[in-house]
């Protein structure tokens, strides 16, 4: 932010910092608001660290019951995990036995996401798309990169796939076919919807399979090049797995990591999992599998296409100068006309 000066609105020192906050609170309505979001996720960020992905905290911890009166603690519930948790609150009261209050919660969503701070990304639709808009053949490769975060305090592996249409969603997950035998039955068959992969696309994945640590993002850089004039829609698809929290990083592993092979967290279907899976133990969780991150790309491959005013060549018809002083040279202007959507780069030289 930066500052005001005493004298009307001129703008004083720039600010690097939010010390000033403390003396100087917003008064504003949007300034509360602000201040609230950013003190609810240092509480969070708080109670969080213990890495559990699930923290339960009251209002009180202690306190007086008054005689034929009651005491409301309010429970809050912190999560950057999803999954089944389960766990009690234990109540003391002097002279009483010790009551164990039961306390279950089902988290979905994910704490997986795409970075909307991205060149090119567009986040407005259902599904996010990558356009690379137009490229021209057997040009230089065309990069973008796309940021995943992951806000869960276990790292994740993400497989990277290329598809050749969108993967299906809510109704259109499965195939119903029939078929009538000899003796008249009918005859009724399931199949999963499973797009194809792509063919032969035009982008290519560095790397295909994302290991980002806990708490942290990374990039996977993908790369678009083609030799042919075509027009390329496909989607990259990724499927997200849990690791666990002593899995070696890429760059980080030590002697004893060599030859390890590190197998992915058992994860609960989501729509499956419910609380009641728990209700053996007194306390537990069982972390649930997460939606696929989908992004839509798109590239149109065109040929150059350039054009000149002169169809032969340059032609001069003027008398020899013994002047180069005063008449140093003739000139003639070529003209280069673009017409495709693509920038074009040109060089010229002359032969003699």
């Amino acid at each position: 932010s930066r500052g005001h000066s005493g004298a009307g609105m001129r703008a004083g020192k720039l600010i690097l910092s939010d010390e000033h906050e403390d003396a100087e609170r917003f008064r504003s309505l949007h300034g509360q608001q602000v201040l609230n979001a950013r003190n609810v996720a240092q509480e969070a960020q708080q109670m969080l660290e213990a890495g559990n992905g699930i923290a339960f905290t009251c209002s009180s911890y202690s306190g007086k019951v008054p005689a034929w009166g009651e005491v409301e603690l309010r429970v809050d519930l912190f999560s950057d995990m999803c999954g089944v948790f389960r766990d009690r609150l234990i109540v003391d009261v002097a002279g009483l036995p010790t009551v164990h209050v039961p306390i279950v919660a089902k988290m979905t969503g994910t704490p997986v996401a795409l970075e909307g701070a991205t060149l090119g990304l567009n986040m407005m639709g259902g599904v996010a798309s990558l356009d690379f808009g137009d490229i021209l053949q057997d040009n230089t490769v065309q990069n973008r990169q796309v940021r995943v975060s992951n806000n869960a305090p276990w790292p994740v592996a993400i497989n990277w796939k290329l598809l050749e249409s969108a993967p299906p969603q809510g109704a259109n997950l499965i195939n119903l076919t029939s078929s009538i035998d000899a003796d008249g039955k009918v005859h009724y068959g399931v199949i999963a919807v499973e797009p194809e992969q792509a063919d032969n696309p035009p982008y290519k994945l560095e790397p295909e399979r994302l290991i980002i640590p806990a708490h942290s993002s990374k990039a996977v850089n993908i790369a678009c090049e083609w030799d042919t004039p075509s027009h390329h829609e496909n989607f990259l698809v990724g499927s997200v797995q849990v690791l666990p929290k002593d899995a070696p990083m890429p760059g980080e592993e030590s002697v004893a990591d060599k030859g390890r092979v590190v197998e992915p967290l058992d994860l609960l279907d989501r729509e499956e999992a419910q609380t009641a899976m728990l209700q053996d133990v007194s306390a537990g969780s069982h972390l649930v599998d997460m939606e696929e991150l989908v992004v839509g790309l798109r590239c149109e491959v065109t040929r150059a296409w350039l054009e000149t005013d002169c169809n032969k060549h340059l032609k001069w018809i003027c008398s020899t100068s013994h002047n180069y002083k005063t008449q140093a040279s003739f000139v003639k202007e070529v003209a280069l006309s673009n017409r495709g959507r693509c920038n074009l780069t040109f060089n010229l030289k002359v032969e003699t």
